[in-house]
């Protein structure tokens, strides 16, 4: 002990007096055999100036002055062997348990004599340039195949590294590297495996038979590819390719071309006696009131009467109706653009009396006139005004002529009236 300014001291210990009095200790050392040294938290040990973990410092491993040898590590203030990622210490060497037939899945677990060891498992041994890979169904029998991983899709480069199958392909294996092969129909133009054989270049117009090979549309019209052939264009309705130039596309207007209406090529005919345009990709003829262009047919303009065809009477879908004998109708006839028919010789309300017997007949006995026959037994006296019907209505005509008689070539008798149609 010492006597420090009154006091008795450990100048072996004491931090303010540390080898002799009034001698202390900078912060973070303290005093060990009248030195002062550094201060170790707990669990480190003080090497020289160092603080030390002994459990795990490869150069302090369990105490100052005991470093590991090469190849070693320290393990719990043990050297032991240090092994690189995917390797394990088995005696005295490293060794890879995925592959080393003597610690094939373990240390001291050595395969069977003509046995490899793949994944950690013994098989058969393979020849050169294949591999043994296991069966990798985990309810498998635990066998293994020779597979060749240059070419293998399934083991491409190593076991169970399978190449992924693209869309539109089919996945290979060259040397070791996977790869694709496009199928029939199907074609890669992007470069891009990801997206696999992404183009079909019987219908792509922008890939058409094979890549790059674009088909050309120019305006109003669309591209289109057919069998790996450019198609004539797809014109918008209304229009059309008629020059055959793909550049200006659907240049011509079919809807109202005199030269193209309806169609390339189809002229309406400007020779015709009628004016002519083109409507909605039509030929229409400015017809005469009582004319039509009932066939459709650019090249015979208007060439319908109205006023007396039985099957275009008065409009060109308006048509007359046959005698039907067994509902005792009589033919409709077309007379000034009306279907019309005697009824059956039915009297003007006015008159008195009943309708004449028999079936009466309506003949065009010329411009303007009418002749009403009856059959059978003729009336004493016709009525000067006879209701003809039509359909759609009736219409009363005044006959003007008179009564005569006419002898049939059968021998009977009939009787007719001739006169001017008005309706009355």
């Amino acid at each position: 002990m010492t006597d420090c300014d009154g006091a008795c001291v450990d100048p072996t210990s004491h931090e303010d007096h540390c080898g002799q009095c009034s001698r202390p200790c900078d912060p973070g050392r303290t005093c060990h055999e009248g030195r002062c040294e550094l201060r170790c938290a707990d669990g480190l040990t003080l090497c020289g100036d160092r603080c030390v973990d002994a459990a795990s410092d490869d150069a302090y491993c369990g105490g100052c002055d005991r470093p590991c040898g090469a190849g070693q590590t320290c393990r719990q203030a043990r050297c032991e062997l240090s092994c690189p990622v995917g390797q394990a210490a088995c005696d005295d060497r490293c060794a890879d348990l995925t592959s080393d037939p003597v610690h094939c899945g373990g240390c001291d677990r050595a395969c069977p004599n003509g046995q490899a060891c793949a994944q950690g498992r013994c098989v058969p041994s393979c020849g050169q340039g294949l591999l043994a890979c296991p069966d990798p169904d985990p309810d498998g029998d635990g066998g293994a195949a020779c597979v060749d991983p240059s070419s293998d899709p399934a083991h491409c480069g190593g076991c169970d590294r399978r190449c992924p199958t693209p869309d539109g392909a089919v996945a290979v294996c060259v040397a070791g590297a996977c790869s694709m092969v496009c199928t029939p129909g199907n074609l890669d133009c992007d470069r891009d495996a990801e997206d696999g054989c992404e183009t079909t270049p019987d219908d792509d117009p922008a890939h058409c038979g094979l890549c790059g090979a674009a088909c050309v549309f120019g305006p109003e019209s669309e591209p289109v590819c057919e069998d790996g052939q450019c198609a004539p264009l797809a014109c918008t309705p209304g229009r059309g390719d008629c020059d055959g130039d793909r550049g200006t596309g659907c240049e011509t207007d079919l809807v109202a071309n005199l030269d193209h209406c309806g169609a390339c090529d189809a002229p309406c005919p400007l020779d015709a006696p009628e004016d002519v345009t083109c409507e909605a990709g039509r030929c229409v003829f400015a017809c005469d009131p009582t004319r039509a262009d009932c066939d459709g047919d650019r090249d015979n303009g208007c060439e319908t009467d109205l006023t007396s065809d039985l099957a275009h009477c008065g409009q060109c879908d308006t048509a007359c109706l046959p005698e039907d004998e067994e509902a005792g109708a009589a033919a409709e006839v077309c007379l000034d653009g009306g279907c019309t028919l005697c009824g059956n010789g039915v009297l003007d309300p006015g008159e008195a009396g009943r309708p004449p017997a028999g079936r009466p007949r309506l003949h065009r006995a010329g411009p303007g006139h009418l002749q009403v026959g009856f059959q059978q037994n003729p009336p004493a006296r016709l009525p000067e005004r006879l209701l003809v019907g039509s359909r759609g209505g009736g219409a009363m005509v005044r006959a003007t002529g008179r009564q005569r008689p006419v002898q049939a070539a059968d021998g009977q008798s009939k009787v007719g009236l001739t006169g001017s149609p008005n309706t009355s």
